[in-house]
């Protein structure tokens, strides 16, 4: 089975996918922001429906996307250093409107370039990023192929989840962007 480190499963389309997976047998490695009302672990716990014995295979890293190495700490790293196989970065702001403290830029840019980081010190391999379908903007036509940083966006969410798209597209590994569109 596969090791993978994993963004966002506290939200609503990585929640499952992290359920799926470790019902499956793989091992997931959660990075989970804490709260104020409750630890990443007991945050993770609330959202995840598993069995307990597909739970020994979830590992939880306290840590936040927007600050570097993604708030996690740095010896927790590198005791997973070559040990992942696989990153899905789902973890994203989707407001449409930037607050004064650019919270949309910093989750989704800054964000993944923080994971793009940890992924390239830890040697993993495989990125899967969770993007949107909005990254076309305003245009009257868009394939898989384009770009989505040329085009009329509409608001901070499409703008910052383009420029995202950008720098994943340089991960020095296979990836794979995931465009969804409203859930």
């Amino acid at each position: 089975m596969t090791t993978i480190l994993m963004t966002g499963v506290t939200g609503t389309v990585m929640s499952p996918l992290c359920a799926r997976l470790l019902e499956e047998g793989h091992t997931i490695v959660a990075v989970v922001r804490p709260a104020k009302e409750a630890s990443p672990t007991e945050r993770l716990a609330k959202g995840l429906d598993v069995s307990e014995e597909a739970r020994r295979n979830l590992f939880v890293l306290s840590g936040d996307i927007t600050q570097e190495l993604g708030g996690v700490a740095l010896e927790e790293l590198r005791w997973w250093h070559g040990k992942i196989e696989k990153l899905v970065h789902g973890a994203a702001s989707i407001k449409f409107v930037e607050s004064p403290d650019n919270q949309v830029f910093n989750t989704n840019v800054l964000g993944t370039e923080n994971m793009l980081h940890i992924a390239e010190m830890l040697r993993v391999p495989e990125l899967h990023y969770v993007s949107t379908a909005y990254v076309c903007g305003a245009a009257e036509h868009f394939t898989e192929q384009d770009l989505g940083e040329t085009q009329n966006h509409r608001n901070a969410y499409e703008r910052s989840k383009a420029r995202a798209e950008g720098l994943v597209r340089r991960f020095p590994g296979s990836f794979s962007i995931y465009r969804i569109p409203v859930i």
